[in-house]
């Protein structure tokens, strides 16, 4: 796995995210929460060199690649992605035997500077709904590792959650997901939507929660349920576009943007294609 292949796959799942139909997110379909799918094409493109460069910590990978985007859009179109996308990036650079092995070496070695960097492309990106926090407030400079911080945040971002677990959720249940999903109809985009679906099912979206309070992410997850237990029994998806499309225009008239759920399915895309190139 050399730099030139994984700037490729950066921009390639990127790409798939707002070609996938994933109810709630901006898609090619669909502008939505102030963005649009242009401003996605943008950010991928603009990310996936810094994001991929060779001989840089984890921490500096998502500083350059927030910077970049917030030198093309004027939105945070993918710091979640970001987030994700860095340390699976790092690990894949050490070219390992054990992709989920190294990864986990790589999270457990993060370090203050990581978090620094980390805390400055936050405070670059602005995410949506990031009150302050009475311990290791990004506002401020970090005294901990960011594996530290992710630490303090787990109970209430399924990020910070994926990085104290050694991203397990995403082995565990998305990459089987989108095996499946893609054995059986032969679609990336599809596939996506699958794992979409599985995750927002089974997981309240933390995006929601921050912005909305759980009471609603959890109501969301509620509707996603025999949504997903319908989808994935499907022969052929396509027989369940006009519900998922008329859910997603619901999802975005209230306002609401599973947002954390589409990075998580982005991540769970990039991994299973790391896999497949292996």
């Amino acid at each position: 796995m050399n730099a030139i292949f994984l700037e490729k796959l950066v921009r390639e799942v990127c790409e798939l995210d707002v070609r996938a139909l994933k109810p709630g997110n901006v898609s090619i379909e669909s502008a939505a929460h102030g963005m649009t799918a242009n401003d996605f094409l943008l950010s991928a493109a603009a990310i996936a060199g810094p994001i991929s460069a060779a001989n840089l910590s984890i921490g500096e990978r998502i500083f350059h690649a927030v910077e970049a985007t917030q030198a093309v859009v004027n939105c945070n179109t993918n710091l979640g992605i970001v987030l994700l996308l860095a340390p699976i990036i790092q690990a894949a650079l050490r070219k390992p035997s054990s992709l989920r092995d190294e990864l986990a070496n790589q999270l457990a070695e993060l370090n203050v500077s990581d978090a620094q960097w980390a805390y400055q492309a936050i405070r670059l990106a602005k995410p949506g709904g990031l009150g302050k926090s009475a311990h290791h407030d990004i506002a401020q400079a970090p005294t901990v590792t960011l594996l530290e911080a992710m630490r303090v945040a787990a109970s209430h971002d399924q990020i910070a959650n994926l990085y104290t677990t050694n991203f397990a959720l995403l082995f565990e249940q998305g990459m089987p997901v989108w095996h499946r999903a893609l054995a059986k109809w032969q679609s990336q985009e599809w596939a996506a939507s699958a794992v979409f679906l599985a995750y927002l099912a089974n997981t309240p979206d933390s995006l929601i929660a921050r912005k909305f309070g759980m009471a609603t992410s959890q109501t969301v997850s509620a509707t996603a349920q025999p949504l997903w237990q319908k989808f994935s029994q499907l022969d052929d998806p396509n027989d369940m576009r006009a519900t998922l499309t008329a859910w997603d225009q619901e999802l975005k008239a209230s306002g609401l943007n599973p947002g954390t759920t589409a990075d998580m399915t982005v991540a769970t895309a990039f991994l299973a294609s790391l896999q497949d190139h292996r």
